[in-house]
């Protein structure tokens, strides 16, 4: 039967979310097709990120993404100075309390725009006792020691791009309106605070001053890939708990499609773009040395979306357990 999921914010019908569990070995063999997954060691989070974590308030705690997240923050900065590893870690804390604690919750977002900046750029902080301004300082006095400052304001820019995008969402679930899909794409890279890492990850092949705008370009569109794939992958879950804004639901809404079609469009449409980012990549090496720092950023980017998609294979918030191909 043709299905539409259910109204906004609720979760989908029992036969919607059979819909959706039956189409997941299709989603995954059309995803993984012709690439090559890394195998990922699970490890813990390091002692910075440990104490950043340590103010979490129980929903947080709750969420079992502690290890989770730290496997995946390791294997995008393999090899990296142990303080760099750190400052990374404790940026996805704080994603989990900008993210999952605040803007998810649907607390209000605004205000935190200016003073996350603030913190970050100018080492202010208008709270102590708030984790969100406290590990951002914290990342800042990292990059510091490392004698990386100069990325600090473009990190700090890239930062405020995602909590910008993420104050958009929050209106949009105000509204109980659904976003173009150009508007969806435009914000979702954004929303997921990859390319923040990416420019993170910049500290470590010591490209400290602005680089050339397509590997910018490149870079983004990484991130945008881990966020529909996180889409796809979590939209068992997501079904679930009635997320309102995944592209699935709006695939679905802008084409008016049945929930079938809409999974199909939206896992063509998201392989379509990894692969284009893919040879993007695999372009823009041809012209940067693998030996010169550019050239090993732009390859080591090209690897993240796989990256990023084993790990979700064995999140347990995906529940990619539960199915098999």
């Amino acid at each position: 039967m043709d299905y539409k999921l259910g109204d906004y914010g609720e979760s989908a019908t029992s036969e919607e979310q059979e819909t959706i569990r039956d189409l997941v070995p299709w989603i995954r063999n059309t995803l993984e097709k012709s690439r090559q997954l890394p195998e990922l060691t699970r490890v813990p989070l390091v002692p910075a990120a440990l104490n950043a974590l340590a103010a979490a308030p129980p929903q947080i705690q709750k969420i079992g993404l502690n290890a989770d997240m730290a496997t995946l923050t390791t294997a995008w900065f393999a090899s990296v100075h142990p303080t760099l590893l750190e400052a990374a870690q404790v940026f996805q804390v704080w994603t989990m309390f900008a993210d999952e604690s605040t803007a998810e919750s649907g607390k209000p977002y605004r205000g935190y725009v200016d003073l996350c900046a603030a913190a970050l750029r100018e080492n202010h902080i208008a709270n102590p006792d708030d984790p969100i301004l406290t590990c951002l300082s914290t990342i800042r006095a990292k990059l510091v020691k490392l004698d990386a400052a100069m990325l600090i304001d473009e990190l700090t820019d890239a930062m405020t791009d995602s909590n910008q995008s993420w104050v958009l969402e929050q209106q949009w679930r105000k509204l109980r309106s659904y976003p173009t899909l150009a508007q969806y794409l435009a914000e979702r890279e954004n929303i997921v605070f990859t390319y923040v890492l990416a420019v993170l990850l910049r500290a470590h092949f010591r490209l400290l001053d602005p680089i050339p705008s397509a590997v910018v370009h490149h870079a983004r569109s990484v991130s945008l890939i881990t966020g529909l794939e996180n889409d796809l992958i979590s939209a068992y879950h997501e079904a679930q708990v009635g997320t309102p804004l995944t592209l699935l639901r709006v695939v679905q809404k802008e084409y008016d499609l049945d929930l079938q079609a809409a999974i199909r469009c939206a896992t063509a449409l998201t392989n379509s773009l990894r692969q284009r980012c893919d040879r993007l990549g695999l372009d823009l090496l041809k012209n940067a040395s693998l030996e010169s720092p550019l050239g090993a950023y732009i390859a080591l980017m090209n690897q993240w979306a796989d990256i990023c998609y084993a790990w979700h294979l064995g999140a347990r918030r995906y529940r990619m357990n539960e199915f098999t191909i």
